[in-house]
Parts: structure tokens; sequence; C-alpha cells
């Protein structure tokens, strides 16, 4: 019995499920290998797994590019694996979870292991699921037939958001000769608005359509919260008199409390927040008003630039700490000439109130004419807003963004570029105000801000593929502005698992067969429930072969088989499956079923072990001869 499960993901989308039974398993690319992985960035035996009474331990093996849990390398010495576990060797991510070899999951409340019902039963391979953001975790739910039909299963699913995870599949044929399995992949997004929490996965299967003949299965999930936090300042460099911005911005999703310091290595300077501290919600967005002090300031000489550390530390158990430093020049209290020109002063000031008073001086009163926007009602973010204005008499400039001090300008400045992919969608509020006025001197604008979700495109090759032919399809994406990204319809072509459908692109290849055709469907949801879509339908056409010479067929997969009639040369054939060994093919002739050898045939565009395998081909039987009739003894004619 399985201890233990190991998914590994390859770099270029492919993914693989091992079941751990041995005591002793190596991992590596070599032919000898337990498990043996087709990657050139690993070892030969790259790394052990053990268990022994209970326990489960990994080793590095000295591999050349070593071994790493959660991010960390491991060394040489045994680590325990003791829960669910992300490993990382060469470009391979492994994901190992433990399983309890004591029972299956039950289906409901009750201390069972499988439940059966109507005809059927199911159970998982775990009693319950943790799983974290951006980590995947796979459950395997078994069906099995109980009984000599064949049933149809729907499985209909509630509890959790569709978000976080996906069934391989929710209609299934079920043999009663086998059983089935279905793959519960839980990956839930790396984005703010998932909520952590504990969940109740529900299941409910339908046989046959028959609602009231439904059985229900529960599974306990668990969305662990993940922490993500990101700061950023308005400029690097600034004079004493100025104020800086501090942007906080909670990227995980959970709440954060954060306090305020700030400091220089020589205690020269210090600095006053217009919050001292705050609670960022998931997601959230906060902006700070940071203004520089001098705590030491010489009395003469030259201005002297201090480096100032702006820390955000975080109020849990974490205590994480985050620094942005910004460069202050802070002058001297007296420049070297002041003393010399206090007397020159002195008459100046004599001078200018005589003049007042003559009433010869007259100042000017400062004034800002327009502020003016490159876009007039709406620009995309990410854009450039160009803002220009006119002023006159005004010493400096001050541009508010929202009602948050962003920038300082030059008096003699009229124009500035601002970089709009900083700020969150809605309504942007721009505002030029004199910084050397007592008065409120300002002109204002607003414009609005928008993440458009646009350009959904989906490429799938080959878009027609042979019928239930093992086949290889080609997927390619893009989306721009997308909050969630999801793939669906590959569940009726395969089982395999999906990579993450994150960012704004990317490319890979899925293996499986498919019967009917069906849609591949990209689904993207971007701001405001913006939700577009692009759609690739994939057909099926017959699986033909051709007859490489004159075939002669037979009624079943061997030589034992009668033979039943002579196919020609050079004819195109549906070829509908073969035997186990690959050593005969079945085709569909005019309706008549016939079996040939499949070397004698060739493929379009496929092999012939990619055809699936007919388990209930006849078994060979030797062939009896006919008795012959025994002729009949001819009577003597009677004397008369």
């Amino acid at each position: 019995m399985a201890y233990g499960r190991l998914d590994i993901y390859y770099a270029d989308g492919r993914a693989e499920t091992h079941y751990l039974e041995a005591s002793h398993l190596t991992i590596g690319k070599s032919q000898d290998a337990s498990i043996r992985l087709d990657d050139e960035s690993i070892s030969g035996h790259h790394l052990s797994i053990q268990w022994a009474d209970g326990v489960v331990s990994l080793c590095d093996l000295e591999s050349e590019g070593g071994t790493f849990i959660d991010g960390q390398p491991i060394g040489h010495q045994p680590v325990i694996l003791a829960e669910t576990e992300e490993i990382q060797i060469g470009t391979l991510r492994l994901i190992f979870q433990p399983l309890d070899l004591q029972a299956t999951v039950p289906s409901s409340v009750q201390d069972t292991a499988v439940v059966p019902k109507l005809g059927f039963s199911a159970s998982f391979d775990q009693r319950a699921v943790d799983v974290w953001p951006a980590a995947m975790t796979s459950v395997l739910l078994t069906l099995s037939a109980h009984g000599l039909q064949p049933l149809s299963l729907e499985i209909r699913a509630s509890g959790l958001p569709e978000a976080y995870w996906r069934l391989s599949r929710r209609h299934i044929n079920l043999d009663p000769r086998e059983p089935s399995n279905v793959l519960l992949n839980f990956k839930p997004p790396r984005h703010p608005q998932t909520k952590p929490g504990r969940y109740t996965l529900v299941l409910d299967i339908i046989p046959n359509e028959q609602l009231d003949q439904a059985q229900r299965y529960e599974l306990p999930v668990t969305v662990h919260p993940y922490g993500g936090f990101g700061v950023a300042l308005s400029q690097a460099c600034l004079k004493l008199d100025e104020v800086v911005t501090l942007y906080l911005h909670n990227q995980g999703s959970e709440a954060v409390s954060v306090t305020l310091s700030a400091r220089s290595r020589d205690g020269s300077l210090g600095a006053r927040f217009s919050l001292n501290g705050t609670t960022l919600l998931a997601g959230e967005r906060g902006q700070v008003i940071v203004t520089p002090q001098a705590l030491k300031r010489p009395l003469i000489g030259q201005p002297q630039v201090h480096e100032l550390f702006i820390e955000v530390q975080a109020q849990t158990a974490a205590r994480w700490l985050l620094a942005q430093v910004v460069r202050v020049e802070v002058p001297p209290r007296l420049k070297p000439w002041a003393t010399l020109s206090l007397l020159g002063v002195g008459a100046s000031l004599i001078l200018l109130l005589l003049l007042g008073l003559l009433g010869l001086f007259a100042p000017r009163p400062a004034r800002i004419d327009s502020l003016r926007l490159s876009a007039s009602e709406a620009i995309e973010a990410g854009q450039p807003l160009v803002l220009e204005w006119q002023a006159e008499n005004v010493e400096s400039f001050i541009l508010l963004v929202n009602d948050s001090p962003h920038v300082t300008l030059q008096p003699d400045q009229r124009r500035y570029e601002l970089d709009t992919s900083l700020y969150p969608s809605g309504t942007l509020r721009l505002e030029i105000r004199a910084g050397q006025v007592n008065e409120l001197i300002a002109a204002q604008a607003s414009i609005e801000l928008r993440r458009t979700l646009h350009d959904v495109t989906l490429s799938v090759q080959p878009l027609t593929v042979p019928r239930n032919v093992q086949t290889s399809l080609s997927i390619q994406w893009s989306v721009v502005n997308a909050l969630e990204v999801r793939l669906e319809g590959l569940e009726l072509f395969s089982e395999q698992l999906l990579p993450d459908l994150s960012g704004i692109g990317g490319a890979f290849a899925v293996f499986g067969r498919a019967s009917q055709p069906f849609d591949i469907i990209l689904r993207a949801i971007g701001e405001r429930e913006q939700r577009l879509e692009a759609r690739q339908r994939v057909t099926v056409a017959d699986a033909l072969c051709q007859s490489r010479t004159e075939l002669m067929s037979r009624a079943g997969p061997g030589d034992t088989y009668p033979p039943l009639r002579t196919l020609p040369a050079n004819r195109l054939f549906n070829t509908v499956g073969r035997d186990e060994a690959n050593a005969w093919a079945q085709l569909e002739v005019e309706g008549e079923v016939l079996w040939v050898r499949a070397d004698a045939l060739a493929c379009q565009g496929f092999r012939t072990e990619q055809l699936p395998i007919l388990r209930d081909a006849l078994l060979p039987s030797t062939v009896s001869p006919m008795a012959q009739p025994t002729p009949a003894t001819q009577a003597s004619p009677t004397p008369r």
C-alpha cells in the first residue's frame, strides 16, 4: 500500500504522478533509478526517499545542483517529510503528499471508508486537503461499479470557489470491469481576492441522470493565506523642506497592520509621518506623507546629503521589516558669507521699507491660471499622462494626486509626465498647488483611469485529431489586463495536469484522446467583472491507415482465428484499435470488423501503438477441421 504520492511538474508543462510503496527509492535521470525523470537538469541519482517505522525521510545524494525544500537547500542530511512539501531539483518541481494508510475518506460524516449505493462506490486517496495559493495539490477520486451493467455518472460540485480547483472530468462512463479515476487539482490563485479559510468540497455523483439516486461525498479543504507587501517612494532625492510620498501595497490575502519609523546612520535626520501606523486589508493600497526633519544641522558650511531610511514593520508574528532609502540635502543654518552680508541685508530691508511706505514697491500676487491634461475624459492605465499649466510669481509647485502630495516641482517648470501604472482604476484627481504661499493657489483637473480587458487569443494545433488516437495538442494563449484566466474543455481530451495560467500568456502541450468534437475555451476576467473568452473547436476524423500490401483479414487478433476476406493493397481503412502486443489492428470495413497485422499498415499522422487497446478482443482459439461425411454403403442386389 502506498504511504505517499509524488507529483512531478516539468518546465515544459508536462506532469506525472508516482505512488510511493517501496521502503527505499532513488530519483534521478539514470536508467536504474527507482523513479526515472526525463530531464537533463538533474543528476543520475539525485535524491532518495526512505520509509521506515511510519516515518518518511528525504536525502540528497550529493547531486550536482542540490535539493531545495520551500526554497531552502537541505544539504546532505536526511529531512523528515511529515506533511505536504514542495521540493525543487533542477528545473523540476516535486510535490510530496503523505497518504493515510488506514482508510480512504468517508463519503459523509460517518466513519465509513466506502459506501456502496445503487451499483457504484467512490473513495478519495486523502482525508483532507491543505493548500496554499499558487501551490498545487491533487486528490485522486476512484469510482468502482458494483454489478455487470455500465453506468453513466455525472459529478456536480459545490462548497469551494471554482477558481480554486478543477476536476479532470465531470462525466464518466463507468465500466463494471475496472475502476475509473478522476483527478481533483487544487490551486487557489495567488491574488488578494483569494479568501483563506476552511471549506467543505461537496461532490454529488448522479448515476444515469437520476437525481433521486445521487450519492454525496465530502472533502474538507483548508485554503491558507499568503503574505506579500510592497513599498515604494515617489522620489529618491529631495531637499529638507520638501516632502516625499510613501506608497504601501498589501499584496497578500489577509489584513496586515504596520508601523512606520525613520532614521539615518549618523542620527542627523528623522521624519514626521502623516500616519504612524495603519492597517491594510487584502489587496489594499495606501499612501503616507513623509516630512524629513533635521536633528543635527550645522551652523555654516556647504549643504550635506544624508541617507534617510524609512522603515515599514509588520505587527504580525513574522515581524518582517521593509526599508526604503531617500537622499535628503540638508543646508547649513547660515551660509559662509551670511555674517558679512548682514549689514547689507539690514540696509536693504530699510530701503525696501522706505519704498513700501512710498508706494514704490508693490509685490505682484502669485497665481496659477489653468491645468491641462493630454487626455480629455479617460486614459488606459499604464499610458503616460502629460500635465501642463500656466503660472506667475510662484516659487515652487506641488503636484497632488488623489489629494496626496506626489512630487515637488521647480518654479520654472510648466510640464510634467505622470506614470499612471502606479494608481488603481477609477477617478484620478490632479492638483497643481503653489508650495510657498499661505493662501490656497491651485488648479485642479480629473480623469478616469481604466484597465480594459482585451487581446484575448487562443491558438490550438492541430484542430483535427484522429478518433481515439493518443495525440498531442499544442496550445498558445495570451491576454492583457486579466485578473484571472481559466482554460476549459480539455477534460474531454486528457486527464493531464495543466500548468498555471498566470501572467499575460504562455504555451504548453497536452496529450490525450478524443472520441467526439469538443471546444477549448479560454475565459478571462478583468476589473469591474469584465469578461472575455476565446474559443477553438477541435474536430475528430477517422483514424485512417493504408495497407502496404494485399492483406488477409481474420476474425480475431491472431493467426489461429479463421480468415475472412482479402483486402487490396494501397487502400485506406478506418482503424478502431489494437491488441495489447500491438501485433494486430482492428479495421472497420463496410460495417464489418476485421483484424490485420499491424506492421502491414501505414497510418496517417500516427503510429499503431497510439491506438486504444481493445481488451475485450476474443481470445485465440484453434480452428477445428470439419468432419468428412462417411459414404453410404450400397446394398448388393438380391438374386431372384
